[in-house]
């Protein structure tokens, strides 16, 4: 009996997730849609992401345990400017290359994630590790056509790869702050920073900040409430209970859900090697989710 909380718990936990990672694959349709420049898609969905979290976000951090404010204070932007960093980034590679080469590409964060926890000195099982080659497998086959695709595909799949470079690191990160930190005191200011940062750069390119039509506004919008807030703040409320590389793993799903989101939207239909990969994708994803013997 003492152990049925925690295994129904952990069965809810995993079912937000699954909501979340749909609610994120939904993303790269809405960019597609959202006629304006990829940072300022960003700029805008990270504002108003912090705008709704904020009044959540009260509460003092002021001490955790022996850490002054300014350890907590620091990380945060830093997490800031990984989340900028992240959506600049894949925003703008959706420009370049596609749908299915992006997305797939992006979700390359547990790789970077599992790799630096290794070198610090916490392996993951080995059950986990088959999962994550599984899935990492799956998301090459998917990819790999659009990576050779030519020379003009490169740029946007470097973007996209920085993009995973960048998530995997806000994950590490808002694992840590999240033992201290309640979700809305670390993704309210992550998305704050964000904006910042985004806003800046859009600046700097001289990109319109607000001359956008109305379909525009309704995408970006969309983006806030289903992307940013049920999926990314979801994301890291669960990485405290689930840790990261279960979190981050759950991001190899939305490749699946992204490529036959714009099949039936986009008209780009899935290539032979996107029907392979789905598979493994999905059954690296179950080893892992079903790995009983923890992170």
């Amino acid at each position: 009996m003492t152990s049925a909380a925690p295994a129904t718990d952990r069965r809810s936990d995993l079912g937000l997730l699954a909501l979340a990672v749909a609610a994120i694959a939904s993303s790269a349709i809405l960019v597609r849609w959202a006629e304006a420049p990829a940072v300022v898609i960003a700029a805008w969905r990270t504002l108003l992401g912090a705008a709704v979290l904020l009044p959540w976000a009260g509460g003092s951090i002021d001490r955790h345990g022996d850490r002054s404010v300014g350890r907590p204070v620091v990380a945060l932007l830093v997490a800031g400017v990984a989340m900028a960093v992240h959506f600049g980034t894949w925003l703008t590679s959706l420009d370049l290359t596609t749908v299915a080469a992006s997305v797939t590409i992006v979700t390359s964060a547990p790789l970077w994630v599992a790799l630096w926890l290794w070198l610090r000195g916490q392996p993951v099982s080995r059950r986990s590790a088959a999962g994550i080659a599984l899935a990492l497998l799956g998301l090459a086959v998917i990819g790999g056509a659009d990576l050779v695709a030519g020379a003009d595909r490169w740029q946007g799949d470097l973007l996209a790869l920085i993009g995973a470079f960048a998530m995997a690191f806000y994950l590490l990160r808002a694992s840590e702050l999240r033992q201290t930190l309640s979700t809305a005191q670390v993704v309210a200011p992550v998305y704050g920073t964000a904006s910042i940062v985004l806003f800046a750069v859009a600046l700097v390119r001289g990109d319109g900040l607000t001359d956008h039509g109305g379909a525009t506004w309704l995408a970006i919008v969309a983006m806030v409430a289903g992307p940013q807030l049920l999926g990314h703040t979801m994301l890291s409320r669960l990485v405290k209970t689930l840790g990261p590389v279960t979190v981050s793993l759950s991001l190899v799903a939305e490749p699946v859900g992204s490529t036959v989101l714009a099949w039936l939207f986009l008209d780009e239909v899935p290539t032979p090697s996107t029907w392979i990969g789905m598979p493994l994708v999905l059954a690296g994803l179950w080893l892992h989710l079903t790995n009983t013997s923890g992170e």
